[in-house]
């Protein structure tokens, strides 16, 4: 298993570079999902979820822990950060 970090728009992988890819395969591992947020709050990355990659893609798990949800009239709305 891989943890990546994956911009939400554009579903691209965060490279080992800083530079962004289409294919998780060449995407950051980071070990560790606290340490893909730690890495994600360090550089003040917004819209990015951290996914976490399995060799079989429909086991993958997408984390979304910057998120914010605000109850307004009962609806959910998401922030600006």
């Amino acid at each position: 298993m891989k943890f990546l970090v994956q911009k939400k728009k554009t579903g691209m992988f965060l490279r080992p570079n800083g530079t962004w890819t289409g294919s998780p395969e060449k995407g950051r591992d980071f070990f560790s999902s606290i340490a893909a947020v730690n890495h994600c709050l360090e550089e003040k990355m917004q819209d990015v979820c951290i996914v976490l990659a399995f060799e079989d893609e429909r086991l993958n798990l997408r984390l979304d822990p910057f998120a914010v949800a605000q109850i307004t009239r009962g609806r959910a709305e998401r922030p600006e950060l």
